[in-house]
């Protein structure tokens, strides 16, 4: 059987003072982020909300450097494979940064961190 991938491709809505996907392990508590899914983020002095865009084996950066996602707020993807692809496309397409393009892709309170219970039951 496959090892698990260990590090999280977040990417991170603004106003974030990156543009780019950023690497970090998974949450210590359970669920660990799944690929679509949101977390929570220490960045810099903040805690900002993203979403996992892929689950990888290696990254660039230091392992001592690297920190843990400070929560999972999905079980499971809120944005499916197919969507997915199709805004990272449209990302590469437009040469627009990724984050930018799930900023108007995902209603507010959606990118805000809210729980997804909390959002239906306003609709």
């Amino acid at each position: 059987m496959a090892e698990e991938a260990v590090i999280l491709r977040v990417a991170v809505f603004p106003p974030a003072p990156v543009d780019r996907c950023l690497d970090y392990l998974p949450p210590l508590q359970a669920p660990y982020g799944a690929v679509g899914a949101r977390v929570k983020i220490g960045l810099r002095t903040r805690i900002r909300t993203g979403i996992v865009m892929e689950r990888a084996r290696h990254t660039s950066i230091a392992p001592e450097k690297l920190r843990a996602a400070e929560q999972a707020l999905d079980a499971d993807a809120i944005i499916p494979p197919d969507l997915l692809e199709l805004l990272k496309w449209t990302a590469g397409y437009y040469h627009y940064p990724l984050n930018q393009v799930l900023c108007h892709a995902l209603p507010k309170m959606v990118r805000q961190g809210k729980p997804l219970k909390e959002i239906v039951s306003l609709s």
